[in-house]
């Protein structure tokens, strides 16, 4: 029922479109969302023709973040002019594209005898007396012979999404003491799929060892690291509103020791390796492309390798586990 109320009220603005020669579309918003040519070819698929055939209607699209998950505003004007307007929801980019392909389709609808259904409606009065509210949001259906046979672009995100990340770091394990440290990282995402890219830098810490004397010997230690991981959305897309985040990857670095309270004080490096897990959340911050993060790790370190000073013994050795927690916000980059 609800297919065929939608039908009559896109027919009615198709009669009052005059006679121009195609349908045009154009659509606008969030890079992961806004691709006209994937609606394009959902729509084409469905009417079973290409838009410059259809009726003469001009389809404009604007999408935007909600924080349920995704708007868009569809505005359909005809060639003197007359337009309707609709709002649809969804929760992903994937639903919004489907519910949207749907009512453009139905705009674009032909008859059994090939004529537009535009051509058999009553009058337009009593077609809007039928209508739902224009905010209520269309259902998240597949289009018309959508089986995934087709060809071209059907997959929500297709189009990669970069963004720059800035973190705030707190480490237990990495160094002597609970530390403190900063991450700049990179990341392309498409679909419910990531790459990040990461450099890592753990500020100085002072450890000393427990010696008869002052100063008692000690070092001054800090670890740089780089990290590449492989990264998923298990229960979400990750640009929705609320998205989960599991990565798996592995950081490679130099831990680097300078020798303190003795003589003759030696500068020391050691290789930095360990595979890693990562875990956590980002809050989409309304009308922006600004996120918030909260992201917890952990690794094992590969090498272990120990700091000792000449006569004195054993700085620091790394445990075999370590863990860190991560506070920052990402920027999308469109």
């Amino acid at each position: 029922m609800r297919r065929v109320v939608s039908a009559i009220m896109w027919a009615w603005v198709a009669s009052a479109g005059g006679l121009a020669q195609a349908a045009e579309l154009t659509a606008q918003g969030p890079r992961e969302c806004s691709d006209v040519t994937d609606i394009s070819f959902r729509v084409e698929r469905s009417i079973g023709m290409p838009l410059a055939q259809a009726a003469p209607l001009t389809f404009d699209i604007v999408m935007e973040r909600a924080v349920s998950g995704y708007v868009a505003h569809l505005r359909a004007t005809g060639e003197s002019g007359t337009a309707m307007q609709r709002e649809l929801a969804a929760a992903d980019c994937r639903e919004l594209v489907e519910a949207l392909s749907i009512a453009v389709s139905l705009a674009l609808g032909v008859g059994d005898d090939g004529a537009t259904s535009g051509a058999r409606l009553e009058s337009s009065d009593a077609v809007a007396a039928q209508l739902a509210p224009p905010s209520q949001p269309a259902p998240a259906m597949p289009a018309p012979g959508d089986d995934g046979a087709g060809q071209g672009p059907t997959l929500d995100g297709a189009v990669p999404v970069p963004s720059l990340s800035l973190w705030l770091v707190a480490d237990a394990g990495s160094l002597p003491k609970l530390g403190a440290g900063a991450s700049l990282g990179a990341e392309v995402a498409w679909g419910k799929f990531q790459v990040r890219a990461s450099g890592t830098l753990l500020f100085e810490q002072q450890t000393r060892v427990e010696a008869i004397g002052s100063p008692a010997p000690g070092a001054r230690l800090d670890l740089i690291t780089g990290a590449l991981l492989g990264c998923t959305a298990p229960f979400a897309q990750l640009r929705g509103a609320l998205a989960p985040l599991l990565c798996v990857g592995a950081e490679v670095g130099r831990l680097t020791g300078n020798g303190t309270g003795v003589a003759s004080p030696r500068q020391g490096s050691a290789l930095w390796a360990a595979p890693l897990v990562q875990a956590g959340g980002f809050w989409t911050i309304p009308g922006t492309s600004l996120r918030l993060g909260l992201l917890a790790l952990a690794a094992t370190p590969l090498r272990r390798d120990e700091f000792t000073l000449r006569g004195v013994g054993t700085v620091y050795r790394p445990p075999s586990l370590i863990g860190r927690l991560s506070l920052g916000f990402d920027v999308t980059l469109r």
